[in-house]
């Protein structure tokens, strides 16, 4: 039969255990999210240029042999945005990554910790085993 000691070892063990893979589970959502958000984005950026090109050739902005600085201007604003945007979203995916490596840092020093305690509070109630025995055999 398993002793004191191994059962709250065995439960810290597990408990960390479903901690870790609770946070993967939910650390694997959010990587689909921003593969889906990353994908979005492209499409919209996509969907757009013909649209934004389009409408400086209908008001004759637009051709082979005209040079227009509003549309000049208009695209490296819509590039300029474009860049920004994924910019945010990147910043945004490396921010939840930073935060799940250090959640996952820190769960693991937590255990750690609760191993060690428990490991110290185990060699405690040794020691103070070991002494009563000793008084109790030697009448101290």
């Amino acid at each position: 039969m398993a002793s004191d000691w191994e059962q709250r070892r065995g439960r810290l063990t597990r408990d960390f255990a479903q901690t870790q893979a609770m946070n993967l589970f939910a650390n694997q959502g959010k990587v689909r999210h921003f593969d889906r958000s990353f994908q979005d984005l492209t499409k919209q950026y996509a969907a757009a240029v013909p649209q934004l090109t389009g409408a400086f050739g209908k008001r004759g902005l637009a051709g082979p042999n005209v040079r227009s600085g509003i549309q000049r201007q208009a695209l490296q604003d819509f590039a300029s945005q474009r860049a920004q945007s994924f910019g945010d979203l990147r910043f945004d995916v490396d921010r939840s990554n930073d935060l799940f490596k250090f959640g996952q840092k820190s769960d693991f020093e937590d255990f750690n910790q609760s191993i060690t305690d428990l490991e110290f509070d185990k060699n405690q109630q040794m020691s103070a085993d070991a002494q009563a025995l000793l008084r109790f055999r030697y009448g101290g």
